[in-house]
């Protein structure tokens, strides 16, 4: 016989003549010989079905269950020539015997379900529950993922949904969502998305992004070996859902920056690679799309695990500034060996810009290297986010006043709406004339930047404008500058270079920003002794 049955709570089916819990177990209640069952059982849409055994199991048992059997297999559509499709039945598990067998899971919503018995031994028979449920197990290279009932508009209430991808241990998996709408709260209590990178939700220790709702898309995510998407609804409000697409890839990979800001980027979790498994090197070329935008990489958490290492380096993080690498021409952003180089940040000077991780032969190591890190699109120097200044006669940048130099930087304002953006990392570097006695003089024409907070000692710690007296990061700070009302003073460097620092947080409280004036000035004897200054404007 063929039934059609729908899913519900509670929802079984067994052999005939099957004996109930109350029912004691005999002769006169054993499945007949010669006979087939066959039950076919569909889930909604976007669901798969979940079958348990909890009761007893006896039937006939024989090599390859080739006597009496008890089969499901799971209705699957494959795609052939001019992208016609097929439908074909795949087997999930073939059962026979008198052990209870365990849970069988499907990854489609079509299961049939056959009982087939010969003319020999019979015997007590099955009786499975079974339930359609959402998420499951995804192993194939690449495919596409859609919240239940996607396609129909809304998904259903009180779900809760997990969706497993699952490689091989040295093979990452990255997910993209390219649609995303879920009920709204400041805190995602309601509705909500978590995304698990490189191991199980049930692992305190798996690294977690989100939660995530909103109609606000989640960042990218790569992560190596599995990757789970956890997907919960409350009793209240549907939305539209999501839709996601997944890839494999050996190690490394091609990707576009998307958002803003670091929240709306995407992660890479580096490979935990094990002891002695050899050398491996992973390529990250990661792309900012918008024209005049920059790539930004912020690392977060690094154990690279040299203490046994014999050289130097045996694993290392590089970062170039290019994704189209040639290491005797491309130049190097950074070269991360030790573990103390958390939150630091770099910036590509053109749209792309590439990670390179090395993992060498440790002997001795007992731990693998590891790294994570976010990256996002922003402003670059070609949207006025940064750049370099050389003042020198006829240079067609600065222009001349009085005989001196002078140029002018202002904050980025990339939408035209009068402030500058949230989530700003520019770097300015000003050098001096031709001259070996130059100077150079910062002059502000207006300062508007987001204050610190009330506590003295951390004022500045929102959005600022550092001064660096030199041409590197660690050179003397001059003056670190934030707050409005009053237009900061003149500053003078000691020698011929300036780095002009502007930081935005992504709170999206900023302001007008600024406007300065820069000018090369000559000095023809003396020097000048600056110490570190904070000005907090009023």
């Amino acid at each position: 016989m063929l039934a059609g049955m729908n899913p519900a709570a509670g929802s079984f089916i067994q052999s005939p003549n099957y004996a109930n819990a109350s029912d004691t177990f005999s002769t006169s209640r054993q499945y007949s010989s010669n006979i087939e069952c066959v039950w076919e059982i569909r889930s909604l849409p976007d669901f798969h079905l979940e079958f348990n055994f909890n009761a007893r199991f006896d039937l006939e048992e024989s090599a390859n269950c080739s006597n009496d059997f008890l089969l499901f297999e799971e209705k699957q559509l494959e795609f052939v020539e001019g992208d016609r499709e097929v439908e074909k039945w795949k087997v999930l598990k073939r059962l026979c015997g008198h052990k209870t067998p365990g849970q069988i899971v499907s990854s489609t919503n079509v299961v049939r379900v056959t009982f087939r018995t010969n003319e020999k031994v019979v015997g007590d028979g099955f009786s499975v529950q079974f339930k359609q449920a959402c998420g499951g197990l995804f192993q194939e290279e690449k495919g596409t993922i859609t919240s239940p009932r996607y396609n129909e508009g809304a998904y259903s209430n009180e779900l809760s949904c997990l969706y497993r991808i699952e490689r091989s241990p040295h093979e990452y998996i990255s997910v993209t969502f390219e649609d995303f709408d879920l009920e709204y709260h400041s805190s995602c209590i309601f509705d909500r998305v978590f995304i698990y990178s490189g191991g199980s939700h049930q692992n305190k220790s798996t690294p977690r992004s989100g939660p995530f709702c909103g109609n606000s898309l989640p960042p990218a995510v790569s992560a190596l070996g599995a990757l789970e998407v956890q997907f919960k609804s409350d009793y209240y409000f549907n939305k539209r859902g999501f839709k996601f697409s997944y890839a494999v890839t050996s190690c490394g990979g091609n990707i576009t920056a998307g958002g803003g800001s670091s929240s709306g980027g995407g992660t890479i979790v580096g490979p935990e690679i094990p002891p002695n498994f050899g050398y491996k090197t992973c390529v990250w070329r990661i792309t900012a799309p918008e024209v005049g935008n920059s790539v930004a990489v912020r690392i977060t958490a690094l154990e690279l695990a040299n203490e046994h290492c014999r050289s130097e380096c045996c694993n290392y993080l590089k970062v170039y500034d290019s994704a189209y690498l040639n290491y005797q021409h491309t130049s190097q952003l950074g070269y991360l060996c030790a573990d103390d180089h958390q939150d630091l940040t770099f910036k590509s000077s053109g749209n792309d810009l590439s990670i390179v991780f090395r993992q060498g032969v440790l002997e001795a190591a007992d731990k693998a290297a590891s790294f994570r890190l976010v990256y996002w699109s922003t402003p670059g120097p070609k949207a006025g986010c940064g750049g370099t200044v050389v003042l020198s006669a006829g240079s067609g940048g600065p222009s001349r006043d009085g005989g001196q130099e002078v140029g002018v930087i202002t904050s980025p304002d990339v939408d035209g709406d009068s402030n500058y953006e949230p989530n700003l990392s520019c770097l300015w570097s000003v050098k001096g004339g031709d001259s070996a006695t130059s100077i150079l003089q910062l002059e502000f024409e207006r300062f508007d930047v987001e204050a610190g907070t009330n506590d003295s000692t951390a004022r500045c710690d929102n959005d600022w404008l550092d001064v660096l007296d030199g041409t590197t990061m660690h050179a003397p700070l001059l003056a670190r500058l934030c707050g409005s009302g009053i237009v900061p003073e003149k500053l003078q460097s000691s020698g011929e270079s300036l780095l002009l620092h502007f930081v935005s947080n992504d709170n999206n409280v900023t302001g007008h920003g600024f406007r300065l004036r820069y000018s090369a000035l000559n000095q023809t004897c003396g020097g000048k002794d600056f110490s570190k200054r904070e000005e907090y404007i009023q």
